[in-house]
């Protein structure tokens, strides 16, 4: 189970569905830290912490 960063609710994937989702590799001092997860709009509500998505 993965949850949104912004919005703290489950973030959940169905094969019929097509919600989309940002996945955020998170890098301290060029190291990897963690993954953080946001629903598309979540991201946007945040203001795109990490930069504009990447299809």
């Amino acid at each position: 189970m993965t949850e949104c960063t912004h919005c703290e609710e489950r973030v959940k994937f169905k094969a019929r569905e097509r919600h989309q989702q940002v996945i955020c590799n998170v890098y301290i001092d060029g190291a990897w830290d963690r993954v953080e997860h946001f629903h598309e709009p979540c991201y946007a509500d945040a203001g795109m912490p990490f930069g504009e998505p990447v299809d």
